[in-house]
């Protein structure tokens, strides 16, 4: 409720579609455990306590063909150390032609995600702190 409020207050409700949906590697469900003192810090966990509920998660590649995007010009990922689940997918199975040019990545919880970003070919142009902007050349 707080997202969609958010967006009500932005002004850029016409512009923005929120995907009530969890990112991993595969279709299925997994339980979302909200985390009390610090909502950013809410995740995907294969735990399960009083709090949790389970939700949908879908690849990368589906959201994106679910929303018939022709092209990524950037994305920021931020989702809690599921970051290399998602891209090691992503990267197997998407075309080329949808890798974001521009990748923000949230890497203090998933370092391996860096290594993952080399492979396929982006370059590290900024860092800082606990985030790293990755540029793919053409």
């Amino acid at each position: 409720s707080r997202l969609y409020t958010n967006i009500a207050l932005s002004g850029a409700k016409n512009e923005i579609t929120v995907a009530p949906v969890g990112l991993a590697g595969a279709e299925g469900t997994a339980s979302f455990a909200p985390h009390n003192d610090n909502l950013g810090e809410s995740r995907v966990s294969h735990r399960t306590d009083q709090s949790a509920i389970d939700i949908r998660v879908h690849p990368l590649t589906a959201l994106i063909a679910e929303h018939d995007f022709p092209r990524i010009d950037a994305l920021k990922m931020d989702i809690e150390g599921a970051e290399p689940a998602v891209l090691s997918a992503f990267f197997e199975q998407a075309a080329r032609r949808l890798w974001p040019r521009l990748m923000i990545i949230e890497i203090a919880h998933a370092p391996d995600s860096m290594d993952l970003l080399n492979r396929a070919g982006y370059g590290q142009t900024h860092r800082r702190r606990g985030l790293a902007v990755y540029h793919l050349p053409e």
